[in-house]
C-alpha cells in the first residue's frame, strides 16, 4: 500500500515540474497540438485554428483532444488493510472509513488535505477510497458550489471529472488548469502556500495556471474578442474594430492628467504594462462562495475581492489618463475581455454576495465593457431580474441607506478583532442602535442583504475593530478607483445602487479626517486612486457630505455646485439645504443631472425664477 501511495505522490510532483511543449498554429492549422501558458492540448488530426484579439486560441470543431500536458491526474481506488499502523485515508470530500469521515489530521504528513482516521487507541479494519484529482478541466462552466479542477478544494466532484481522450463539441470553451504540487513553497501565518505571479505567498491558491481553448463552428474575423467561457453561448459579438468607432471604445475614454501628492502615498503613475498583465490571462471565477479564491489560478489573477477591486480601479484609472491609445490598447483589450467573461458568468448562475472582503470588483468590468462596446445587455445588468437578486455583487449587497428596519434590529455580539460570530444572539453592549436621525445615511454591512438575520451585523460604528474591520481593510478603500471612474462615466443610473456611491463619498471623507490619510493606515484610500479622487471627485455631479463634520456617524446631504440638497426620505436636519421630493424641485442643472435623491429624472425641466432649464448630460474630458 505504501509503495502505491508513494508512486501516486511521485506522479503529482513530476507533473508539477513538466514544462511547456512546443506547439504550432501554422497558416491557420494545428500541427499536432496547441500550447498556451505551459498547457498543451494534443489533437488526433490537424484542425483549423487561430487566436482571438487577446491571444487566446480557437479551433474549428468538433475536435478530438487526445491528451493534455500536464497530464490530468485522477486516482479512484480502494485499499483494504488491517496492519495496526497509521493509515492514510482519502481526500476529505470522498473519504469513508467504516462509515466514519475524519477531520484533517495535520502534522502526520506534509499533505494536509489527506486524512487519518482514529476510532480508538487501536486501529481497526478500514476501507479508504482515493478520489484524487489534479490539473482538472471543465467545459462551458456555470456558477456553482462544485468544481472539477483540484480535489484539495471544497466541492470537488469526482463524478464530473473529465479525462482524455475527449471529444469536444462546437460552441465549447475548454478550461484546462495546472495544479500546484502538494509540497508548498512558501509560508504564511495560516500555514504553507504558493507564490502567485506577483511573488505574493498565499495558502489559498491551489491552481497555478489556467488557459481556455474555444471550439467554434465558424472561423472568427480577425480581431474578434473571445466569447465568454461560461455557458454555451459562443456568439462572436465584438471586434477590435469596435474600439475605433465613434461613440465606442477609445473615443469614450477620458484623458485625465495624473494627480500625485504625498497625501495618499501615490507619487508615481502605476505601470500600465503591469496592469495589462493583471488582466492578460483568463479570470477563472466559477465557484460560488468565499472559497472561490482557492481555484483562482495564481498565475492568472489576484483572488481576494479587495485585491481584485483594487486592480480593477488601477486599470480603469490608467485607461482614462492622458496616455496614447496605443499605450492603452493592450490593457483595454484585456480589461474588456474580463468584462465579457464576467457577464457570461453572471448570466450562467454565478454571483458574488457580500461576505467580508471576498466579493468586490466584478460588476464594474461588466458595465465598463457594456459602455465601451455599446452592448445593451451588459449595460442593463442591474435590471435583468437575475435569480441572485440583491446578492449578485458584493459592493451592492454590503451598502445601504439606514431605514426603520435597521433602527429596530439588535446588534450582535462581536467575536474578536475584525470577525463576528454569525448566529450569536446576544446584543453587543458597546454599540448603539441606529437612530432615527440617521435614516437615509449611506452605510456598510458585512453581509447586509444576505438575509434579515444578518442585519444585526450592520454596526453603527466607524472605528470599532470588531464591527468595522472589513469595511476599513478590504472594502471601502478598494472601491475608490472603480467608483471614481464610474462617476466620470455617469454610471450611477446603470449601476442602480446609489447607496454605494454615497457611502464611498462618506468613506473617503470620514477616513481622511480620522486617520489624516496616513499611508498604510486602515483608513488609507489607496495611493494613486486616493490622489485621483481628491483631484477629480468634487468636479463631478453632486457629492454626499456629513452635516456634522466632527461626527463620523452624522447623517448628511448633497453638495451640488453652489447648492446644498437634501431628500425628503433623509432625516437630515439641514437648514441650508433645498429639500426636494420631485425632479422639478432640484435647484440647478447639476443636481437635476446627477439626481442624488434617485427619482429617476429623465426628460425633465426645472424652473428657476423666469428661466426654464432642461436636463442635459455632463462629461469630464
Amino acid at each position: 500500500m505504501k509503495k502505491k501511495v508513494l508512486i501516486i505522490f511521485g506522479i503529482f510532483i513530476l507533473i508539477g515540474l513538466v514544462g511547456s511543449v512546443k506547439a504550432d498554429c501554422i497558416d491557420g492549422w494545428t500541427n499536432g497540438n496547441i500550447s498556451q501558458y505551459n498547457i498543451t492540448w494534443f489533437f488526433d488530426k490537424p484542425y483549423q485554428c487561430g487566436t482571438f484579439v487577446n491571444g487566446d486560441y480557437w479551433v474549428l470543431g468538433p475536435v478530438n483532444i487526445t491528451n493534455i500536458n500536464p497530464e490530468i491526474i485522477f486516482v479512484n481506488d480502494t485499499i483494504i488493510g488491517n496492519d495496526g499502523n497509521t493509515h492514510i485515508c482519502a481526500h476529505n470530500v470522498d473519504c469513508q472509513c467504516q462509515n466514519y469521515t475524519p477531520s484533517p489530521y495535520l502534522g502526520i504528513y506534509n499533505y494536509s488535505y489527506r486524512l487519518v482516521s482514529v476510532t480508538s487507541d487501536l486501529w481497526g479494519d478500514y476501507i479508504c477510497k482515493y478520489n484524487v484529482g489534479r490539473n482538472g478541466l471543465t467545459i462551458n462552466p456555470i456558477g456553482r458550489a462544485e468544481q472539477t479542477f483540484d480535489s484539495r478544494d471544497y466541492g470537488f466532484r469526482s463524478d464530473w471529472f473529465l479525462t482524455t481522450p475527449l471529444l469536444v463539441a462546437v460552441n465549447s470553451s475548454v478550461i484546462s488548469t495546472i495544479s500546484f504540487p502538494d509540497q508548498t513553497e512558501c509560508s504564511r501565518g495560516y500555514g504553507g502556500g504558493w507564490y502567485n505571479y506577483l511573488g505574493v505567498c498565499s495558502e489559498h491558491w491551489l491552481l497555478k495556471t489556467a488557459a481556455v481553448l474555444t471550439v467554434l463552428d465558424v472561423i472568427p474575423e480577425s480581431g474578434s474578442f473571445r466569447p465568454s467561457y461560461a455557458g454555451d453561448d459562443k456568439a462572436l459579438k465584438f471586434n477590435l474594430n469596435d474600439l475605433y468607432v465613434s461613440g465606442k471604445g477609445f473615443s469614450l475614454l477620458k484623458n485625465l492628467t495624473p494627480a500625485f501628492s504625498n497625501t495618499y502615498g501615490g507619487t508615481s503613475l502605476p505601470n500600465i504594462n503591469e496592469s495589462a498583465r493583471d488582466f492578460q490571462r483568463v479570470w477563472l471565477n466559477t465557484r460560488q462562495g468565499w472559497t472561490q479564491q482557492n481555484i483562482v489560478p495564481a498565475d492568472n489573477a489576484n483572488s481576494y475581492g479587495r485585491d481584485v477591486s483594487y486592480d480593477v480601479g488601477i486599470a480603469a484609472l490608467l485607461l482614462n489618463t492622458n496616455l496614447t491609445n496605443e499605450e492603452k490598447k493592450e490593457l483595454l483589450i484585456n480589461f474588456l475581455q474580463v468584462g465579457i467573461d464576467h457577464y457570461g458568468l453572471i448570466m450562467n448562475g454565478m454571483y458574488w454576495p457580500a461576505d467580508g472582503g471576498i466579493a468586490s470588483g466584478r460588476k464594474f468590468p461588466i458595465l465598463f465593457a457594456g459602455l465601451l462596446l455599446n452592448d445593451s445587455r451588459m449595460k442593463d445588468i442591474s435590471n435583468l431580474n437575475l435569480s441572485c437578486g440583491a446578492d449578485c455583487f458584493g459592493e451592492d449587497s454590503q451598502t445601504f441607506y439606514v431605514d426603520a428596519v435597521n433602527i429596530n434590529v439588535s446588534f450582535k455580539k462581536p467575536y474578536s478583532e475584525i470577525f463576528v460570530v454569525y448566529g450569536e444572539d446576544s446584543e453587543n453592549p458597546n454599540i448603539e442602535r441606529y437612530k432615527f436621525s440617521q435614516v437615509g445615511m449611506p452605510e456598510w454591512g458585512i453581509k447586509h442583504s444576505a438575509t434579515i438575520n444578518y442585519l444585526g451585523y450592520d454596526q453603527n460604528s466607524w472605528t470599532d475593530a470588531s464591527t468595522s474591520g472589513y469595511k476599513q481593510c478590504c472594502n471601502g478603500k478598494s472601491w475608490v478607483g472603480p467608483i471614481l471612474i464610474a462617476q466620470m462615466f455617469n454610471m450611477r443610473p446603470l449601476w442602480n445602487h446609489n447607496a454605494l456611491f454615497d457611502f464611498e463619498d462618506r468613506y473617503v471623507e470620514v477616513n481622511k479626517q480620522l486617520y489624516n490619510a496616513t499611508p498604510g493606515n486602515n483608513g488609507y484610500a489607496g495611493g494613486y486612486p486616493g490622489n485621483m479622487w481628491e483631484a477629480y471627485r468634487f468636479n463631478i455631479g453632486c457629492y454626499w457630505t456629513r452635516l456634522n463634520q466632527t461626527d463620523s456617524l452624522s447623517n448628511g446631504f448633497y453638495v451640488c455646485d453652489n447648492y446644498n440638497v437634501s431628500c425628503t426620505w433623509q432625516a437630515t436636519e439641514c437648514a441650508s439645504c433645498v429639500k426636494v421630493s420631485t425632479c422639478q424641485q432640484y435647484p440647478n442643472l447639476r443636481a437635476l443631472n446627477y439626481d442624488p435623491c434617485g427619482f429617476g429624472c429623465k426628460e425633465t425641466s426645472i424652473v428657476q425664477t423666469n428661466c426654464m432649464i432642461t436636463k442635459a448630460y455632463w462629461q469630464i474630458a
